[in-house]
């Protein structure tokens, strides 16, 4: 790969980091020179590297993705290796921000980064683990590999028998893979993986590593480094001949180092740059540092214009480490002689274990909670385990004694723990009544538990309250909810063991919101959320009737046979009527037989009773009706997008007054808007209306934004927060069933609460709403990047199944790991849940920013780098303390709270004052070690010696305030000729859209009309019957031209218990014997779907001819017979043979080879020799004529290898395979040897065609060899 540098007009020619955005204009020329600084490091010879060191919040993913881009566009063969820390955050790059960015901010449409409809040109696999890794490594041979850190644990027991079949398992993975006649340990078996790894991936040119100070120690501090280390080849023990995998390196993380330059070292080791850092370099030589690290390090700080003045996020943020804010005051003799009594003892423990006493900040258990007995088991902290002095709390024997006496001498049932339970009195003050939403950190795993249920209880108080308020004046409405709360309060006393909120269900129906079952957390959850108990209805009844559930009115709201569902949709006619000024009631006495008529043409009925789909047809009825009429031409819009697009099954007839009905409905949408509450809380219908009303263009997807954020807000109303005000609401209306009347009733007076609520502080539903409303966009962004992309009548299950269920306190630990990224995304919406419980689970990769500006560190890390991983989460770039700081015009608008809100509570009468203090003080100088700051903070160390910590009066260090300046700056390299190469891209840029206009102008003149991009082109096939097919465009993956592809599915194959010779026979009838490939995809059942395809390697008219096209779709109607296979006589093939000889070299792609020629009675000959310092593997291509193509055919595998192998693994090397790699086709002969093969038209076909396809079967077939036996037979 020939890397040069380049200068920021190049790469602003390839991306814009705005996004198209101007708010985003700063930061996105600070994240463009930050990528192009970076690649100019990779591309440096001496340096290789780029470590990105930008502040939390900074957007260093998108850098980075940047940084990779760059590289591809000069390089498309580029091949990347992504290592995420957790499996949230690699889904996070692999599924929304490598799409996101590839849409949002590629500029060119070259098939080389992205192609024209906006998707990433090059592939990507997704590996959960080890096994997927060997695997995709071993049959996707050209694509990014996403995979997470915790893959290289390699998770074994301690059952040699579970060794042995984890290596068996390794051997069907990799048949070259020879097993070990001995196992002397877990470690000599992970080492294994870690070779065979080595030995299966192919060499990246990129490897990028997230959160790169997780590797901060040696490669023996833990099998996960010990095992990547060799993986990417850099762990030279002797041991083993490893293979170097990763050519060049970025590295990313807000907190490189914890002022110990030996952790930034050490990830330099990891690959391979250990030279960058020398080690004789001390910590405190400042300028030397500096010297060394701008070689390759990139740090730049976020700085906000506030009220005219720069901000630094030091000074944006408030950290409350001493005041009311952070200091618990006791304030009951209780409170005090308890507290008195723990830390009593506890010092005496720690004296008695050691003639200097020591704690570690954050590890003893009494910091946090007294819920210890001397029966429990050891207290489990979070955090590294290499950072831990010990794996159990200190204290907690000496907790769970005074717990126990406690209890025994019935003075209560638990020891109570004053910083707990005023803490959670001060966090449900900011929930509910300050609506703030909150993230709360704990160091005991323990504490998440305990601090949910005691919000859980602070909330179903706050929402009981609510109730009693809002239905003060109804009292049999109130007498029932007061049986409910009661009900509930009873059956709380055995709390779920579920912390997370929830997971979804999915229901019979498929509308899967409305089967969430009951939880017994807090009242919410347990009669509001979804199915209430068997026995709830009965506690609903009055002395004549019942009032509904919540758990039926949802349903009716969202279920299509039910009148009622009708009230969250736009009533059009209304929005209309009002306003061209119309009458809707006169229209509709004078036409309603006509408009119904109308109105019946829009049905298809798919379902019985569907009053969903009669009253959208009558919308879409009238307006036609508006249409026809001339009163509203551009209403066409709104019905050529909402008519249905389904097959009638039976047209449904409307009467006239069930048209009359549906519209005149006062639906939730009327309300807002007599209510003027239209604009804060659903915009988009005001821009839709005005545009169409005006005979305006609408803007690009308006009318898709309407859809999305409709459906949004009608799931908030149905099974968020909304839920209960929309049900108090019904209770207001009685018990007597719905009335037209009583409907609109119903919906004015929960618009009337809505109304109320907007000038209220406390948690509400209006507020949902309107943060929904005001940052839509946002939060499609961070939430439901792909939500555009899908049908309209997919919406709502969509939401439904992505956002839901929700409830407002929730708890994450590593039990959670499964739910974590819905908890995040359900945490970055305006509702519930309102705050999250953490361990440091939440410490990296998951932005929580969107609806919270405020961090709690209940439980310490004695980290600083752990402290401002967490707060980070908060501090991002977009988040909702940024986006209102950026409004203030002046200072005296400001005050503490304005500011991101970042706490340490602490009890002022207790040794907690100590970790506190040395916290502080290594947070001030962790920042001292990364910024050019005045201030000198003291030196402090992780472990408290209370000797000294006792003698030391110091008080808690002040935040430090300075304006930060970063000495890792670099200064954009000055344009060039060199470094220059705006042209290339401009005239790349033609020469792709020349290509696509002349194939796509061939493909029309072959069939009649634009086929290109699209599904559905019908063609007739070998068995004389029509087939559909998809014709696309795509970029090879191992060079970046482009390759026209066609393809068809097949037929189904079930492949259990079959022979060899069954597959023998099947891929000689259907990839041997004929011109197109076959590939296969597994099902969910394991049957195999295999698909027919062609691709062909195309360019402009020079090079594309109609006599090409015309033979590409021919090889899906006959097949052939390789027997007649001939010598080639074409003139033009035996040239280009001649040509290579001459030549002697080729490249395309990641490898030089270098080329001979020779010639046998029936073929001609190539042979490829691939060298580098690390291989030297040659491989034969034999080339053929028949029927007007030429044929490329090389062994990959001979029987006597086949036969080892089962049908399985036969499968995946060949027509699985054949699915991720371009051009050849792998299959059985009827000897059962592997071929591969390429086939290409001779008329039409240039040199360098000829040369790419034998290219690019030699290195797929040596590849599939290498896999097979490490043996270079050729």
């Amino acid at each position: 790969m020939n890397l040069k540098p380049i200068d920021l007009a190049t790469a602003s020619h390839i991306l814009d980091f705005t996004g198209g955005d101007p708010a985003m204009a700063n930061l996105g020329q600070i994240q463009l020179e930050g990528a192009v600084a970076l690649h100019n490091m990779i591309a440096d010879p001496g340096v290789g590297m780029g470590y990105l060191a930008d502040e939390v919040g900074m957007g260093k993913t998108y850098v980075a993705l940047g940084v990779v881009a760059l590289m591809r566009y000069f390089n498309p063969s580029l091949r990347v290796l992504y290592i995420c820390p957790s499996n949230n955050v690699q889904d996070k790059w692999y599924a929304r921000e490598y799409r996101a960015f590839c849409k949002n901010n590629v500029k060119v449409n070259q098939y080389r980064i992205r192609t024209v409809d906006g998707k990433p040109a090059s592939p990507r696999i997704n590996c959960r683990n080890v096994r997927d890794l060997i695997h995709n490594a071993s049959t996707g041979y050209y694509a990014d590999f996403f995979v997470g850190m915790g893959s290289f644990s390699i998770a074994l027991s301690e059952d040699e028998d579970h060794w042995w079949k984890a290596l068996k398992e390794l051997q069907t993975l990799l048949p070259a893979h020879t097993l070990p006649k001995y196992i002397r340990s877990k470690t000599s078996v992970k080492d294994q993986y870690a070779a065979a790894l080595n030995y299966v991936l192919p060499t990246f040119d990129l490897v990028v590593i997230d959160e790169a100070h997780k590797f901060k120690h040696d490669f023996d501090s833990s099998d996960r480094n010990r095992v990547l280390s060799a993986v990417l080849g850099f762990r030279n023990d002797g041991s083993s001949k490893l293979r170097t995998r990763a050519k060049h390196a970025l590295l990313l993380s807000a907190t490189p180092y914890d002022r110990n330059l030996n952790h930034l070292r050490n990830q330099l080791r990891l690959v391979g740059r250990e030279f960058l850092l020398p080690a004789d370099i001390e910590d405190d030589d400042h300028k030397l540092v500096e010297t060394h690290l701008s070689k390759f390090l990139v740090r730049r700080l976020n700085e906000l214009q506030i009220a005219g003045e720069p901000h630094t996020r030091n000074m944006y943020r408030k950290e409350w480490r001493r005041g009311d804010n952070a200091e618990i005051t006791l304030e009951s003799d209780e409170q005090k002689l308890v507290t008195a009594l723990v830390q009593k003892k506890v010092g005496e423990m720690l004296d008695r274990q050691s003639s200097s006493p020591s704690f570690q900040t954050g590890l003893l258990a009494s910091f946090e909670s007294f819920a210890e007995s001397t029966r429990s088991e050891p207290v489990e902290f979070d955090g590294d385990i290499n950072e831990k002095d010990t794996s159990d709390a200190k204290d907690r024997h000496v907790v769970g004694v005074i717990a126990d006496t406690y209890i025994q001498a019935d003075l209560g049932r638990s020891l109570p723990h004053p910083k707990m339970d005023i803490v959670s009195s001060r966090l449900a003050e900011a929930l509910f009544h300050r609506g703030r939403k909150q993230i709360v950190f704990v160091r005991r795993v323990k504490s998440v538990r305990e601090l949910k249920n005691k919000l859980d209880d602070h909330y179903t108080d706050w929402l009981a309250s609510y109730i009693r308020s809002q239905l003060d004046g109804y009292p049999d409405a109130l007498r029932v909810m007061e049986a409910v709360i009661d009900e509930y309060l009873h059956r709380s006393r055995e709390r779920d063991d579920d912390i997370s909120g929830g997971v979804f269900v999915a229901g019979d129906t498929g509308d899967a919101e409305d089967t969430q079952q009951a939880k017994t957390d807090t009242l919410f959850s347990w009669f509001f959320r979804g199915m209430p108990p068997d026995d709830c209805e009965s506690l609903l009844h009055t002395q004549d009737d019942s009032f509904t559930t919540p758990d039926a009115m949802r349903n009716g709201l969202a279920a299509k046979n039910q009148i009622i569902s009708a009230l969250l949709e736009v009533n059009w006619a209304k929005v209309f009527a009002r306003a061209l000024g119309l009458n809707l009631t006169e229209i509709l006495n004078a036409h309603a037989e006509h408009i119904a008529s109308l109105a019946s043409a829009y049905t298809i009925g798919q379902i019985q009773n569907d009053q969903l789909e009669i009253y959208s047809a009558s919308q879409l009825g009238f307006l036609e009706w508006l249409v026809n009429e001339s009163r509203l031409p551009s209403a066409q819009l709104l019905i050529d997008h909402y008519r249905p697009t389904e097959p009638v099954r039976r047209e449904v007839d409307i009467p006239a007054q069930r048209l009359k009905e549906a519209l005149t409905t006062q639906t939730l949408f009327c309300s807002l808007e007599e209510y003027d509450l239209l604009e804060s809380l659903f915009p988009p219908l005001i821009k839709v209306r005005d545009a169409i009303v005006g005979g305006e263009e609408l803007e690009p997807d308006s009318l898709q934004v309407l859809d999305v954020h409709q459906n949004m807000l009608s799931l908030s109303i149905r099974t968020g927060h909304g839920v209960v005000d929309v049900y108090l609401s019904r209770l207001r209306q009685g018990t007597e069933n719905l009335t037209v009347a009583t409907r609109a009733a119903w919906i004015d007076d929960f618009t009337s609460v809505l109304k109320k609520q907007s000038t209220e502080k406390q948690f509400n539903t209006w507020q949902e709403l309107h943060n929904l409303a005001e940052n839509f966009e946002l939060i499609v962004k961070n939430n439901l990047p792909d939500v555009f992309d899908r049908p309209r009548d997919e919406y709502r299950i969509y939401l439904a199944r992505t956002l839901n269920p929700v409830a407002p306190i929730i708890g994450a630990t590593g039990e959670t790991v499964s739910t974590r990224s819905a908890q995040a995304r359900k945490f970055r919406m305006p509702g519930y849940p309102l705050a999250l419980i953490s361990t440091d689970v939440f410490q990296e990769g998951e932005d929580l920013h969107t609806f919270c500006d405020s961090v709690m560190h209940y439980g310490l890390s004695g980290s600083p780098v752990s402290i401002e991983q967490k707060t980070g989460r908060v501090d991002r770039v977009g988040s909702m303390a940024q986006r209102r700081l950026l409004t203030y015009a002046s200072k005296d608008n400001i005050n503490d709270q304005s500011y991101i809100q970042v706490a340490f509570p602490f009890v002022r009468e207790s040794i907690e004052v100590l970790q506190v203090r040395n916290l502080c003080e290594n947070i001030n100088r962790f920042i001292e070690s990364l910024h050019e700051i005045s201030s000198k903070p003291v030196d402090a160390e992780d472990t408290i010696a209370m000797d000294l910590a006792l003698l030391d009066r110091s008080p808690i260090p002040d935040q430090i305030l300075d304006r930060l300046k970063s000495p890792y700056i670099p200064a954009p390299r000055p344009t060039s000729a060199k470094t220059n190469r705006t042209a290339f891209v401009d005239e790349q840029g033609r020469h792709t859209a020349r290509i696509v206009s002349h194939i796509d102008q061939l493909l029309t003149a072959k069939f009649g009309s634009a086929v290109l991009g699209k599904e559905g082109v019908r063609m007739q096939r070998g068995d004389t019957r029509e087939h559909s097919m998809s014709v696309t465009l795509k970029s090879a993956r191992s060079s970046g031209e482009i390759l026209l592809c066609a393809t068809t599915p097949a037929e189904k194959i079930t492949t259990c218990d079959r022979s060899h010779r069954w597959l023998c026979d099947i891929m000689v009838r259907e990839s041997w014997r004929t011109f197109h490939r076959t590939y296969g995809v597994y099902t969910a059942t394991n049957e195999l779907f295999l698909h027919h395809d062609a691709e062909l390697l195309v360019g402009d008219k020079g090079t594309t001819t109609p006599s090409e096209i015309d033979m590409f779709f021919e090889r899906f109607q006959h097949g052939h017979d390789p027997s007649d296979y001939g010598k080639p006589s074409a003139a033009q093939t035996r040239k280009y043979w001649e040509r290579a000889r001459n030549d002697k070299s080729a490249h395309f792609g990641q490898w030089n080879a270098q080329i001979s020629c020779f010639e046998k009675r029936g073929h001609l000959g190539l042979q490829f020799r691939f060298k580098d310092p690390q291989n030297d593997r040659k491989h034969n291509i034999r080339i053929y004529e028949v029927e007007g193509r030429c044929v490329f055919l090389a062994q990959a595998a001979t029987p006597k290898v086949t036969q080892a192998l089962t049908v399985d693994q036969l499968l995946r090397l060949t027509w699985v395979r054949n699915r991720d790699i371009d051009l050849v086709e792998f299959m059985l002969d009827d000897e059962m040897s592997i071929y591969g093969r390429v086939i290409h038209p001779i008329d039409g076909m240039t040199y360098r065609e000829f040369l790419y396809c034998a290219y690019t079967l030699a290195a797929s077939t040596d590849r599939l060899e290498f896999l097979l036996r490490e043996e270079d037979v050729h």
